[in-house]
């Protein structure tokens, strides 16, 4: 009898350390790692001593440009000569902007300092803007603190880097990849802009804006309907349906 009950005992602790032993595996194998940050961006880095920053929404006609192609022949028309342009952020169904809008001074749409769901309002977003003396990227609750004469602005979320920190919402376990396009300062002055070959993470996007591209702040500019044309390459992004765009040229 007590063989039997030794017997049976053994039998189950046997079981219960496979079973054990399954379970283990089971969720060792499921754990979730940070991914590898492996992409390419094409890239534009602008001067601003050297080059003209201009964002533009509608023609002398209020007509809307939607795309880099007619953004680009309107200026060869007016003798200017396009180096650069991309979507200059997030934008509703009507081609209006989402947020803060200012464009040769005039100031179309204001600061949006509300509460929502999506991309732009993860807090902190921010402002990329172009003054008479200086050109930065700043979270939207300190854009009153730029001493400039604002020219150009274009507000968008989220911030990618924030004095060289990524956005706390940044997850390095994030499965969530799309094109992503973005707009930072590095520590020359430069204004860099990028936007990604591949789907990428929110994480992996803004690390590379920190760590590749020495930007200490960074923007979000969109995802998927993201556009860039560069002069003289193959991003070549002519067509799209695009709200405020912003344009590079060299300085008159």
């Amino acid at each position: 009898m007590n063989y039997r009950l030794y017997f049976i005992f053994t039998i189950i602790s046997i079981l219960l350390i496979y079973v054990n032993a399954g379970k283990f595996l089971s969720e060792t194998y499921h754990e979730k790692k940070p991914i590898k940050c492996k992409f390419e961006c094409d890239i534009f880095r602008v001067n601003p001593k050297l080059h003209q920053i201009e964002m533009y929404w509608r023609d002398d006609t209020n007509h809307i440009f939607a795309s880099i192609g007619a953004l680009k022949k309107y200026l060869e028309e007016n003798n200017r000569e396009l180096l650069f342009a991309t979507n200059g952020g997030m934008y509703h169904r009507e081609h209006d902007p989402v947020g803060l809008y200012i464009e040769k001074g005039i100031e179309f749409k204001k600061l949006d300092t509300t509460s929502d769901r999506g991309n732009f309002y993860k807090k902190p977003n921010g402002v990329f803007y172009v003054g008479l003396k200086t050109c930065g990227v700043i979270e939207t609750n300190k854009f009153n603190t730029v001493k400039d004469s604002i020219i150009y602005a274009t507000q968008s979320g989220p911030m990618l880097v924030i004095e060289n920190q990524l956005h706390p919402s940044m997850d390095s376990l994030s499965r969530n990849r799309y094109i992503r396009s973005g707009v930072g300062i590095n520590s020359k002055g430069e204004v860099v802009f990028a936007i990604s070959d591949i789907d990428v993470t929110f994480y992996c996007f803004a690390k590379y804006f920190r760590d590749v591209l020495d930007c200490k702040n960074a923007l979000y500019l969109d995802g998927d309907i993201s556009k860039m044309y560069i002069e003289g390459t193959n991003r070549q992004d002519l067509e799209g349906n695009l709200g405020p765009l912003i344009a590079i040229m060299r300085k008159k």
